[in-house]
């Protein structure tokens, strides 16, 4: 599994479920990373040049997705000790 599933199927906010040492969560890590990079997206003024940035710059989604992933790539890189 690559770095990038790993830690993007993370649940973003963890839970114990009744004491059971299972844990559940609602959004994934990379989920939760989208949404945080469209809120931003959304709410930039110069979300134009922002879009450019992304490899796959057409939409608002599109470009959370990639802001996501690049994130997730950077952690996993760190994680491995290679950052």
């Amino acid at each position: 599994m690559s770095e990038k599933a790993s830690i993007g199927s993370r649940p973003a906010f963890p839970q114990q479920v009744c004491g059971t040492g299972l844990v559940g969560g609602g959004l994934t890590v990379r989920e939760y990373f989208v949404a945080a990079a469209m809120v931003g997206l959304i709410t930039c003024p110069n979300r134009e040049a922002l879009l450019g940035v992304a490899p796959h710059g057409h939409s608002i989604s599109d470009a959370a997705i990639d802001i996501a992933d690049l994130q997730i790539a950077a952690l996993g890189a760190r994680e491995a000790g290679h950052a």
